[in-house]
């Protein structure tokens, strides 16, 4: 691929992430430089470094550069590139480090990073996006003055926790898939901390499998700078706790449900099948949250100055045991879930949240009503999404086989057409048609159709900056066309 054409896509998917990255050179590895550390060593600020697939095996040391390092995922948006570039640990260093010097915030992208001690030890803030983390101790360990952006990540099978947040962390924890870690999700220890109010934001995740906790917050008895908003994640079938809260900086979890001062608020969350949904928190807003089939207790010792409100318990061994419940607005009703955990038709879910929420004189929650559909939020992570209006437009020619185009234009930047082809059919002439929008996390954005349709070559738009109430985000998305016997897919770019 030219040098021109490679910087073009780095733009692109640069400027879709929403990094203030500009690529100056793109430096090859290994065509370039044999090794990423000498890649690294003789790149500027601004540089790409792309590397190409293999394993490496080498201990990486981010340098002070506002530098993005890149598989060939970047360029190419083929995920397989993911799996194929990898930054072995050999078992024991840890693969990538970011030293407290790093004051530039680098960009990591396309990778798999394994077999280490830490995945990556940060001790600055740096961004990592569409990552694989794999068999390490904690995937990431975060530690004191880091942070930054992670999205788009998988974090698996990891010998302690996914992702461990020490210290002053200031982070933003969103579309990734945490599961099947062999301790806790996400663990975040409050170690004493005063200074400018540190933020962290957990959002849109899909926590699940986890040996310990979904989420785990480890408390040190002193009132921290720390706020934390977890919001619309799907936290299901992990061992222990949902959300737990341990005291006395106590990692080993023993559903206590400690009395955490931290302000937590905790929106249009979906719990299922964790053993505990939520334990602690002693200033906690929970609304909009649903809790089902747990076995042990849904809601323990959310106490204090905590309030629980506008949400949705069923199937649980106890619902609520030690909690601020506003019971007025509590459902305890099955919410009609698929086996995706999206809601179904007719569940008492849909509609029956809140979008603006005030408790102990502060407005918490204020959400837009662009952001939902219907006349309300609806309870849980996933809005339902009613059978589309659509109207197909039907393009005069015979198709000889099933067929999803390339939507075009693409990259875009508000409307794109979407092309498909039916051929003639023995099944009195119809067939069963879907095509559903999905974000990088598999996450269902829009029912573009569904219906049976006749033979033929059809097209239909969609509006990303419209669709999903104004809230579909730059970024990669997937169109996905299926009949009962033919499903295929394309990746569609929104730059907004």
């Amino acid at each position: 691929m030219e040098l021109g054409l490679k910087k073009l896509f780095v733009l692109i998917y640069i400027s879709a992430m929403g990094c203030a990255i500009t690529a100056q050179t793109i430096i090859d590895v290994p065509i370039d430089y044999s090794t990423i550390g000498a890649a690294l060593n003789a790149s500027s600020d601004g540089d790409t470094i792309l590397v190409g697939p293999g394993t490496y095996q080498e201990a990486i040391g981010l340098p002070n550069k506002s530098i993005i390092l890149a598989s060939w995922f970047l360029i190419t948006q083929d995920t397989n590139y993911i799996s194929q570039t990898v930054l072995d640990g050999g078992g024991g260093s840890n693969v990538i480090n970011i030293s407290e010097s790093v004051a530039t915030f680098p960009t990591v992208i396309g990778f798999t990073i394994q077999n280490a001690d830490d995945g990556i030890s940060p001790h600055a803030r740096f961004n990592i996006l569409n990552c694989h983390i794999i068999n390490c101790a904690d995937g990431i360990d975060y530690e004191d003055g880091s942070g930054g952006l992670c999205k788009f990540n998988v974090f698996e099978n990891n010998n302690d926790d996914g992702i461990d947040l020490d210290g002053g962390v200031d982070i933003v924890i969103e579309d990734n898939i945490i599961r099947n870690n062999h301790d806790d999700g996400i663990e975040i220890r409050l170690q004493p901390y005063n200074g400018p109010l540190i933020t962290c934001i957990i959002r849109r995740n899909f926590i699940y499998g986890n040996h310990e906790d979904g989420i785990q917050l480890i408390d040190y008895d002193t009132l921290s700078d720390r706020f934390f908003l977890i919001e619309r994640n799907l936290i299901y079938n992990n061992d222990m706790v949902g959300f737990g809260c341990m005291g006395g900086s106590i990692t080993n979890e023993n559903y206590e449900g400690a009395s955490i001062l931290e302000r937590i608020f905790l929106f249009n969350n979906t719990f299922v099948g964790n053993n505990y949904g939520v334990t602690g928190g002693d200033s906690l807003v929970a609304v909009n949250n649903i809790f089902t089939d747990h076995p042990g207790i849904a809601m323990k010792n959310v106490d204090g100055g905590s309030i629980v409100s506008y949400g949705i318990y069923w199937n649980n061994g106890t619902d609520f045991e030690n909690s601020n419940m506003d019971n007025p607005y509590i459902i305890l009703s099955d919410p009609l879930l698929d086996d995706q955990f999206h809601l179904q038709p007719g569940s008492p879910a849909i509609d029956a949240g809140i979008d603006h929420f005030i408790w102990q004189g502060d407005t918490v929650l204020n959400l837009h009503s662009s952001i939902y559909n219907g006349t309300a939020p609806d309870i849980g992570v996933f809005e339902f999404i009613p059978a589309p209006t659509n109207i197909l437009t039907p393009i005069l020619r015979i198709p000889h086989r099933f067929q999803l185009y390339q939507n075009y234009p693409n990259p875009f930047n508000a409307v794109t057409k979407i092309h498909f082809d039916i051929p003639p059919s023995r099944d009195a002439g119809f067939v069963n048609i879907t095509l559903v929008i999905y974000d990088s996390m598999g996450q269902r954005i829009k029912l573009l159709y569904k219906d049976k349709l006749g033979s033929g070559s059809y097209e239909i738009q969609w509006d990303g900056t419209t669709d999903f109430g104004n809230n579909a985000p730059s970024g990669i998305y997937y169109a996905v066309f299926k009949t009962d016997r033919f499903s295929q897919t394309r990746k569609l770019i929104l730059i907004k």
